[in-house]
């Protein structure tokens, strides 16, 4: 049975360096088992390359492996990616509605905060990614 506390995708090594792992995952929306899945256009499947710093173990290229990280680091960054935008449209149309009562005007400034908060995001990437760690195990 496996661990609610931790998310596992099952990938295949798509390239090895001195100090990564490098894991391509195929990620599947939850609608992507459906049965009715050919005549949808909403359900999509898209390859996401992973990066594994310093691996405990040795991998081959085309292994199978298991890529693992906690449940409260994808809780993380759902919160940087989705929530925290939302929060700030949210304040910045609740505080420029207080200065001005011109509809146009408070969506498109709270709209133009979210390029400088993904900007934000993009110049820090380094630090935030220090946040997010991997691990990878071989599949039995």
């Amino acid at each position: 049975m496996a661990d609610a506390s931790v998310i596992e995708h099952t990938g295949y090594v798509s390239e090895i360096t001195d100090s990564v792992v490098r894991v391509n995952i195929l990620a599947q929306s939850a609608c992507s088992s459906c049965h009715a899945k050919g005549s949808c256009s909403v359900s999509e499947t898209e390859n996401k390359i992973i990066d594994i710093p310093h691996p405990n173990q040795s991998f081959h290229q085309g292994e199978l492996v298991k890529v693992i990280m906690t449940r409260s680091m994808g809780f993380r960054a759902v919160f940087l990616g989705y929530i925290l935008p939302f929060l700030i449209i949210l304040t910045a149309m609740i505080v420029i509605s207080i200065y001005t009562s011109n509809e146009a005007i408070i969506g498109l400034s709270a709209i133009a905060l979210l390029p400088v908060y993904y900007g934000l995001l993009y110049v820090f990437r380094n630090k935030i990614r220090e946040h997010f760690s991997f691990s990878i195990e071989k599949t039995v």
